[in-house]
């Protein structure tokens, strides 16, 4: 049997692969949840209104393959892009829209980074005199290679579908149901 082992990132995680473990599974949580929470102020900004449920839906069918390019990413260089697109707004760091666009395609929308904030984050970290890529062998996300317990794909696809589930239920059908309410209010 191969194992894929990734060299990991930081010393901390040599002694105990648990914390390897629970560290990815923190990084992914945090990104999924700022990826979604960052759609309705980025689509108010560009579109001057605030997303219906369903073009929220629309925009959030997009986090799952944004969440799964970013796994791929070098871990050194995504702490690094994490770190550069936040912001911290009454002491919470959350991703800040001003990195993302909304692009649509074929009637869907695709949340996106921006060219130019990949690009400068990629020059910064390429011109920084400790990258040395030819020694470090860095590997993406291994979440891309372990088998969901649902078998619905990789980890990454089945914590968005766990957390697209929890931003139905609990965000956007209440919001569904208080605008239904308000129709029939207004009807009667």
């Amino acid at each position: 049997m191969k194992v894929l082992v990734a060299k990991p990132s930081y010393e901390r995680y040599t002694k105990n692969p648990l914390n390897l473990i629970m560290a990815g599974f923190g990084t992914a949580s945090d990104l999924l949840v700022t990826l979604f929470a960052v759609i309705e102020p980025l689509y108010e900004s560009q579109y001057g209104d605030r997303p219906t449920p369903e073009q929220f839906r629309n925009v959030a069918g997009s986090v799952e393959s944004l969440a799964q390019y970013m796994a791929t990413i070098r871990l050194d260089l995504l702490g690094r892009v994490l770190r550069e697109m936040r912001q911290n707004i009454e002491g919470v760091k959350i991703l800040a829209t001003d990195n993302f666009e909304l692009r649509e395609r074929e009637g869907k929308y695709h949340l996106e980074i921006k060219r130019e904030v990949l690009k400068k984050i990629a020059l910064g970290y390429l011109a920084t005199p400790s990258t040395d890529l030819a020694n470090r062998k860095r590997t993406g996300c291994p979440a891309l290679y372990a088998h969901g317990t649902e078998g619905k794909g990789n980890v990454i696809s089945e914590m968005y579908g766990w957390y697209y589930s929890m931003v139905n239920e609990h965000y956007l059908k209440p919001r569904e149901e208080a605008a239904n309410l308000l129709t029939k209010q207004r009807e009667s």
